[in-house]
């Protein structure tokens, strides 16, 4: 069965791409800060200082936990878009009702023109695309995480019920994915009501990745979210599919 497009019932609780960079020495965090959230498409957004602006900038930075972490996030009136800007770091988040690659891909190109033209010099050093998915029976079909085509045993034991599974795959050399599939007992913060499982597909650039070209990083996208519809519709049945897509 063909992948397909857009499935009329999909299961994405949250999409969304983080951008790392570096950016040129000569520029103080709180400028790079200040260009970046001077978008005028984001003119409308609601500002909010998040915790981590109370730390003192060169804190943040001399600690690998916090260096790419966001401080202001900008957000809409109905809470299902943000843009999280850090001295290191910006990202796009769509939430639930997804908006279909058709307007985000839109978004994401906007977001990284913005990132190049404001903060001149700038090298990107990694790429992270991210959908989060929920499966709910009623909608999809899917009782639970272990009807997924996945088979896991543990000394020729089945697991079936309470687990969460990672593992990575990778295509060429820009290409790395993290899979994480979870059951809710494995699964943390404000949950949909009656969720089966969750499946979690990251998909992100290597360590050595750098560029400075906002051409490559569109490039990217269009073979990352391929790779990303792949990756998920090889954990469902044909059946399964069939189901969300009705």
């Amino acid at each position: 069965m063909p992948v397909p497009t857009k499935l009329k019932h999909d299961a994405i609780l949250e999409a969304l791409l983080e951008v790392r960079f570096d950016p040129p020495q000569s520029l103080a965090p709180e400028v790079i800060v200040g260009k970046l959230v001077s978008c005028n498409d984001w003119a409308g957004l609601i500002q909010n200082r998040l915790p981590l602006a109370d730390m003192p900038a060169p804190i943040r930075q001399a600690d690998t936990t916090m260096r790419y972490q966001p401080i202001i996030e900008l957000v809409n009136e109905s809470r299902d878009m943000a843009i999280k800007v850090g001295e290191r770091a910006l990202s796009l988040h769509v939430l639930k009702p997804y908006c279909g690659w058709d307007v985000f891909a839109p978004r994401l190109h906007g977001l990284v023109k913005h990132l190049f033209a404001v903060i001149p010099g700038v090298s990107v050093c990694r790429l992270g695309l991210r959908y989060i998915n929920a499966f709910l029976p009623g909608v999809h079909g899917i009782d639970a995480v272990s009807s997924l085509q996945i088979d896991i045993k543990v000394a020729d034991q089945p697991v079936s019920k309470s687990f969460n599974l990672n593992y990575g795959v990778s295509r060429g050399d820009n290409l790395q994915c993290l899979v994480k599939i979870a059951s809710p007992d494995f699964v943390q913060g404000p949950l949909p009501k009656d969720a089966s499982g969750f499946v979690d597909v990251d998909i992100f650039t290597p360590a050595e990745f750098k560029t400075e070209s906002g051409n490559a990083i569109f490039e990217w996208l269009d073979a990352a979210h391929g790779y990303e519809k792949d990756v998920f519709f090889n954990l469902l049945s044909v059946e399964q599919i069939d189901r969300m897509n009705k």
